[in-house]
């Protein structure tokens, strides 16, 4: 799939430390994120019908696959505090 367009979204998040991107679904969100990111950044992804729970736990696996050490944190605020 081709990549069109996005170079002012690209230049912004190039310049952030940390990047929030919210939007209706299929728009290219993900695929935004994947073009602007070096390959060893952390995807945090929020999933708005999830629980706490199930977010704080794909977070920390995401975090420790990358040989970052994680205590064990349960809440979503503790976890963006810790990053």
């Amino acid at each position: 799939m081709k990549f069109y367009d996005r170079q002012k979204e690209l230049q912004l998040i190039a310049k952030a430390n940390r990047v929030a991107v919210v939007g209706r679904r299929r728009i290219g969100k993900t695929r935004l994120l994947q073009e602007a990111m070096p390959k060893d950044c952390i995807y945090l992804f929020f999933y708005s019908d999830a629980s706490e729970a199930f977010i704080v736990e794909k977070w920390t696996a995401a975090i420790q696959k990358k040989n970052i050490y994680m205590p064990p944190l349960n809440k979503i605020t503790d976890i963006l505090e810790y990053v």
